[in-house]
């Protein structure tokens, strides 16, 4: 393969694993849920009571569940929730903006 083939492949793949990307990107945007959540390890399990005290004072209505949910739907007037195993702890939020409040205070 000379080096004009060797490029003119290389570039195909380039394309090919963006459109790729974007394909999954769309996927993702376009699904009824987008994971807005960070998981922590045991190394923060004793500050759950702090972390969730914080959220239902600068975030608002929330609190345990089994786990992350599919949709927001069912949840109620929830806006975050929280649940735990075996040491990992996740908070899922509704709106990134809570997040992003979460993770400048917590993460």
């Amino acid at each position: 393969m000379n080096d004009l083939e060797m490029k003119i492949l290389n570039q195909a793949a380039d394309t090919l694993s963006k459109e790729i990307d974007n394909g999954i990107l769309f996927e993702i945007l376009t699904q009824d849920w987008f994971k807005m959540e960070i998981t922590f390890g045991k190394d923060k399990y004793h500050l759950h009571p702090e972390m969730e005290a914080w959220c239902r004072k600068h975030i608002g209505h929330g609190g345990w569940t089994y786990s992350s949910p599919k949709t927001w739907e069912g949840m109620g007037d929830k806006i975050w929730i929280m649940h735990s195993m075996f040491g990992r702890t996740t908070f899922a939020f509704k709106e990134e903006k809570h997040l992003t409040l979460f993770l400048l205070k917590w993460a």
